[in-house]
């Protein structure tokens, strides 16, 4: 058990003036309870509740220290928007990526992303030169072949296979062209 759960276990009690219900509210033993109030009592040094048989109440300590711990757990509990399950997923985000894999890869799929995303705006810049990352001011780039640059991180999507295809004449005149001129090899 950490400390915020210690905290959120104080504030019940306070709450409900008992260990016991408490306990029975979160299904546990009630000297789990006992032991995470008095390891509190015992980290700050203070007396949080004065007990009797029948009931428990905050000390006059207890009360600032309730105070102080529901601010606490306020704030606390405002971090989960960090958690990735919790995000409201909205903001721009600017790729660059050949030309080719935009018209074949991308945009035949964009109108799905926009279904599950609509808060996100995609800009595309799409084109066959080199994408700078840094002076485009881009937040990913797709690249085809090995990517050897210590500077960015890589993760691989996929493999295509790419083909160069030519009509039969075409390859019969290039080599019969070849065939009556060599090219110069240097």
């Amino acid at each position: 058990m950490d400390k915020i759960d210690r905290l959120k276990i104080f504030c019940l009690v306070a709450e409900k003036h008992s260990f016991a219900q408490v306990a029975k509210t979160l299904d546990l033993p009630r000297s789990t309870i006992t032991y995470a109030i008095q390891g509190l009592e015992k980290e700050y040094q203070v007396l949080l509740f004065n007990r009797t048989t029948r009931k428990v109440n905050l000390t006059n300590d207890g009360v600032q220290f309730l105070k102080e711990v529901q601010q606490l757990i306020f704030q606390a509990e405002g971090l989960n928007k960090f958690k990735l399950k919790n995000r409201q997923y909205k903001g721009q985000v600017k790729i660059g990526l050949p030309l080719r894999i935009s018209t074949q890869y991308l945009l035949p799929y964009l109108h799905e992303f926009y279904a599950k995303y609509p808060n996100i705006k995609i800009s595309i810049y799409s084109h066959d030169h080199y994408s700078d990352l840094i002076e485009q001011r881009l937040d990913c780039v797709l690249r085809v072949g090995n990517v050897m640059n210590e500077n960015l991180i890589v993760r691989p999507i996929t493999n295509v296979d790419l083909y160069t295809v030519a009509a039969p004449k075409y390859l019969n005149t290039l080599k019969n062209t070849l065939e009556k001129e060599p090219l110069n090899q240097h």
